[in-house]
């Protein structure tokens, strides 16, 4: 979401400092509520070494920790947030992914989960050795 704010009633202030007359807009960007829940489960992620990417978007946040772990988080129906994400499984059946996931029972309980299977997943994906190589030299703090 981003407010904009128009400033056009100052025109002697802006001709003072050389700001032209035409309006300008100061956009400031506003955090929603997926995003502010998805930077927690970040925050707490890199306290066990792991990193993460989030993008929102649409009430839905996204939190990108490796290959095949992307935790959506979203407010339920009933307004109890939730956290979900693959559990590398398809239904035999169905041929359809298999999601887990937990309503919000606080922030490092979910980071544990999600950490268990992000290590799972290192073990079967490990970085390339060229990634290993340079994170090691320029030592970013992430890895395994």
């Amino acid at each position: 979401m981003l407010l904009r704010h128009s400033n056009e009633s100052s025109h002697e202030g802006r001709k003072k400092h050389g700001i032209p007359r035409q309006s300008s807009e100061l956009v400031t960007s506003v955090e929603g509520p997926a995003l502010h829940v998805a930077n927690r489960l970040r925050d707490e992620l890199a306290l066990q070494g792991i990193t993460a990417d989030v993008h929102d978007g649409y009430g839905v946040a996204l939190a990108s920790v490796w290959i095949d772990l992307v935790v959506w988080v979203e407010c339920g129906p009933d307004g109890v947030w939730r956290y979900i994400w693959w559990t590398g499984r398809i239904n035999p059946k169905t041929g359809r992914w298999v999601y887990t996931g937990c309503q919000f029972v606080g922030v490092s309980s979910v980071a544990r989960l999600v950490g268990e299977r992000y290590r799972e997943l290192l073990e079967r994906h490990p970085w390339s050795p060229v990634i290993a190589e340079v994170v090691s030299e320029v030592n970013f703090g992430v890895g395994p």
